[in-house]
């Protein structure tokens, strides 16, 4: 007959019970300690445990149609090559993670429709008269990034913005002329920071020289508050980083309350867009709420930064926002909450005897 001996040692604070030996025979029911039942040869799983009816699926298609409202209102001011661009992105990112999955053995994961927003994110931070070229080129990269990085949930940085970032250092002038009649190659933000005087209305309603959907701030404005109401985005991580950027340009801008100045900062350069679809990825952003917080204000700060320091003008939030994603992880671990009460120690230990009946 085989018995199992288990030896549990507990030191526990104003606890006798240290020392406890249990002797647990075949068929016999398992002790209970503590209000706790032992399983010597299982572990038992620990909350939270959260439940819900939502998909990946269905959070990833509510986004698709999200940015599909945003890409309509560049296809309005910008016409068909827009449309194009975002074709090209959206369907080239689908392609290119089939063949991925194929070659990595992992079948179609292009159902969860994660592919298909990544896709449009890219397409709606790239000029409207972009080469297609390019654009594909850029969904791919973006899809490499992320299928290498793992899959859905495991990508370290946001997919799109890799490529996005790719097509800067590799074709930084293409990425950078927004030429489309009947706008120039230069957006008003860099008109204001090179001394020109500028106004506010056109980068509301988006009839200004821009990337296809960060040029109107009231389309991103209300899509933000739709997501928000459908409970797809956290609006946490979008006020922060709009908080801390307004208080760094008014103390180190140099220009104090000016409203043009400052709404010219917060509409332009993507900032709106990439606070309120980007840096609240699900994967790339912390799930603490103190951590959210704590990230939506360093990358505020830092957009801030790369734009009064660096010249960083119209890219310097994507900057910051990659390099906030790095910082992600280390944020939840400084930001988690602890358990109250004073520490506790235990230790289990199982000794296996054979012995002939």
């Amino acid at each position: 007959m085989r018995t199992r001996q288990a030896l549990i040692h507990e030191d526990l604070a104003g606890d006798n019970n240290s020392g406890k030996e249990i002797s647990i025979m075949s068929g016999e029911n398992i002790p209970q300690v503590n209000s706790e039942i032992f399983y010597p040869e299982s572990r038992t799983k620990r909350s939270p445990f959260d439940c819900s009816d939502c998909s990946t699926r269905t959070l990833m298609g509510q986004m698709c149609i999200a940015m599909i409202l945003l890409g309509g209102v560049g296809i309005y001011r910008y016409g068909l090559h827009a449309a194009m661009v975002l074709a090209v992105t959206s369907v080239g990112s689908i392609l290119t993670e089939l063949v991925i999955g194929f070659l990595m053995k992992r079948g179609n994961t292009t159902g969860d429709c994660s592919a298909a927003v990544s896709g449009l994110i890219l397409g709606l931070l790239l000029p409207p008269m972009i080469p297609l070229r390019y654009a594909l080129l850029g969904a791919a990269v973006s899809m490499a990034v992320k299928n290498l990085s793992g899959g859905i949930g495991k990508n370290i940085v946001n997919p799109a913005l890799c490529g996005k970032f790719f097509l800067l250092l590799v074709f930084r002038s293409a990425v950078s002329d927004y030429s489309c009649a009947p706008y120039g190659p230069i957006s008003i933000l860099t008109e204001m920071t090179s001394g020109q005087n500028v106004q506010i209305l056109p980068m509301l309603t988006g009839d200004c020289a821009s990337d296809i959907g960060t040029g109107s701030a009231a389309a991103v404005l209300l899509v933000t508050a739709l997501l928000v109401i459908l409970g797809v985005t956290d609006i946490l991580i979008p006020i922060s980083a709009v908080i801390f950027f307004v208080i760094v340009l008014i103390l180190f801008g140099g220009h104090g309350w000016n409203p043009v100045y400052l709404g010219a900062h917060i509409c332009g350069g993507g900032f709106l867009f990439l606070a309120s679809f980007c840096a609240t990825d699900y994967t790339t952003s912390p799930v603490t709420i103190r951590g959210r917080a704590l990230y939506g204000a360093l990358f505020g700060v830092l957009t801030a930064a790369a734009r009064l320091r660096l010249g960083f003008d119209e890219n310097g939030a994507l900057f910051a926002l990659l390099i906030m994603n790095l910082l992600a992880r280390p944020i939840d671990r400084i930001t988690m909450p602890r358990p109250f009460g004073s520490p506790q120690k235990r230790t289990i230990t199982v000794i296996d005897n054979k012995r002939k009946s």
